[in-house]
């Protein structure tokens, strides 16, 4: 695929043509092109168009609908496609080939920035089309406007693309910079944060200014009674952030130029040795797999599980993204029930405790989604999965304790973060704090929520095979749920968090406790299901290689 950077002088469209080439062979923009018509769909048939009497293909709807798209749906799926290209060469061991070619840095990692934002583009306008080709649908019920197409264009590329294209940019700039794809993911999350607080922080500035400043277009466009227009602070708006992407993207070049080359020599790459820092990190993993397997050949199923899970657990805990991800998540807990005082259920510390599960649900999803997806895949990135694979262990052993490493790190993060909220009570409510009423909503509602999402986050990775496929249907699955939830669907046997089903008030009386041991039950019913469905996916996998 490669080979053809000589083909054309420079190297910017082949490397572009390259990329094109190998996402089309990939599963994850088919998913994220799914993905974003299926979401176009939800926006025109059920979203708030009718509640608020508004034509569902009026321009303050498209503008509205186009910004909460970029707030809500649009960023994380970004951070995916656009936080590897750089690395992928890296990782595949294909670098000194392509860096020996006459190619120059700049039109190298242009090359792969616009390359993969093309594919960006296409999957996002999957969302324009379909809103596009579902006005000539009828629906009962359904306030329509003569049908326009150029409205949805221009919106799109005002709204959409120069937002995606900014953020684009920071998510390839932050994954290449820092050398590992989490760094992205975890832009993706700070970025909220960023963004809420600078919002809440402008407030009572001019109009004029919040626009200015506003990289979403939220103040102009999210209110869908108001009229469109673009006015001189919105095109400034647009304009400084095609100029920030610009200056990012010749930022990246700058800091990949000084480490792959000295003098522009890929030998001199080469010899330096790991120019990102990866082969550090595929060393210490390919260390790590051989003490826990190669070691104990004739050990017994529960000292197999044990090397394993202390082996995962070295990786994780070694890991920077860990330890930060763990003080954010903490941090953010922190700041959420700082703002909110919780209302007293059944009791103040009842009422804390509530808070404390509610808040640390979103930090428990996302840390047993990213760290499946991680360590099933992490073996074949390593380039190690041939050895691992055909090692004398059983797959129940290498399933088994890579789900219970998966498990004790999200009860690691779920406990820090009731931990830290504990403390925030103790600082601002007089009197003890009581412990019943957190260790009670900890083992019988979060306990049995994370072994089973743990389970059916394993069973969606090794069934996969593709960690960016499994994490764009595992975000997806997130969203639906979120509006399944908050539609009023919340029945226990489809909501593992107990979602707005449960108080511990509820703990405090024998019939709410045999109640919520009996979801606890159904939960840990369906984690031993599914783990033994990875098992055996995990087992058909290594007869495959075999």
């Amino acid at each position: 695929m490669h080979d053809s950077l000589v083909a054309v002088p420079g190297g910017f469209r082949a490397t572009v043509h390259a990329e094109l080439r190998y996402n089309a062979t990939r599963l994850l923009p088919f998913v994220m092109a799914a993905l974003f018509a299926a979401n176009a769909l939800l926006w025109w048939g059920w979203g708030p168009s009718q509640s608020r009497g508004i034509a569902v293909n009026s321009e303050p709807f498209i503008a509205a609908i186009f910004t909460v798209f970029s707030f809500m749906t649009a960023p994380f799926f970004t951070a995916l496609l656009m936080s590897d290209p750089v690395l992928r060469d890296f990782e595949i061991g294909i670098d000194p080939l392509i860096l020996s070619k006459p190619i120059d840095r700049a039109r190298y990692i242009a090359g792969k920035f616009f390359g993969n934002l093309a594919v960006l583009f296409t999957c996002q306008f999957c969302f324009v089309a379909t809103l596009i080709l579902l006005q000539f649908v009828h629906r009962n019920g359904l306030l329509e406007a003569p049908r326009i197409i150029l409205p949805y264009i221009v919106h799109f590329v005002l709204i959409v693309a120069v937002t995606q294209l900014a953020m684009a940019a920071l998510f390839f700039a932050t994954a290449t910079i820092a050398k590992t794809t989490a760094a992205a993911y975890g832009a993706v999350a700070v970025g909220y944060v960023v963004y809420i607080a600078g919002q809440m922080l402008m407030r009572n500035a001019p109009h004029s200014i919040r626009l200015l400043l506003d990289p979403l277009l939220m103040n102009s466009f999210s209110q869908i009674s108001q009229r469109v227009s673009y006015g001189m602070p919105e095109i400034a708006n647009r304009a400084v952030m095609v100029v920030a992407s610009a200056l990012t993207l010749v930022w990246v070049e700058r800091v990949f130029s000084k480490r792959t080359a000295s003098g522009d020599r890929v030998t001199r790459v080469v010899e330096a040795g790991d120019p990102l820092g990866i082969e550090a990190a595929r060393e210490r993993h390919a260390r790590n797999v051989h003490v826990a397997v190669v070691t104990r050949r004739n050990a017994s199923f529960a000292a197999e599980v044990g090397a394993i899970v202390r082996a995962e657990l070295r990786l994780l805990v070694s890991e920077t993204v860990m330890v930060a991800s763990m003080a954010l998540a903490t941090l953010l807990c922190i700041a959420a029930v700082a703002a909110f005082r919780p209302a007293a259920d059944g009791s103040v510390s009842g009422g804390y405790a509530l808070h404390a599960i509610v808040s640390v649900t979103p930090f428990v999803v996302v840390f047993l989604i990213y760290y499946a997806g991680t360590i099933v895949h992490r073996d074949r990135v390593a380039r190690i999965h041939q050895i691992t694979l055909s090692a004398p262990v059983a797959s129940a052993a290498f399933v088994s304790a890579r789900y219970a490493a998966t498990v004790l790190v999200a009860l690691l993060v779920s406990a820090s973060c009731c931990a830290a909220i504990a403390v925030v009570q103790a600082v601002r409510e007089p009197g003890w704090v009581h412990f019943t009423p957190y260790v009670a909503s900890y083992l019988l509602v979060l306990f049995p929520a994370i072994l089973f999402l743990a389970a059916i986050a394993w069973t969606g990775a090794i069934a996969l095979r593709d960690k960016h496929a499994f994490f764009a249907a595992s975000t997806a699955m997130c969203i639906a749920a979120v509006y399944v939830y908050r539609s009023g669907h919340t029945t226990w046997w489809y909501n593992p968090f107990s979602y707005q089903i449960w108080r511990y008030r509820d703990i405090m009386t024998s019939a709410g406790t045999a109640r919520l041991l009996m979801h606890g039950a159904w939960w840990i019913t369906l984690s031993a299901l599914l783990t033994l469905t990875s098992i055996h996916l995990f087992d058909t996998t290594r007869r495959d290689v075999a």
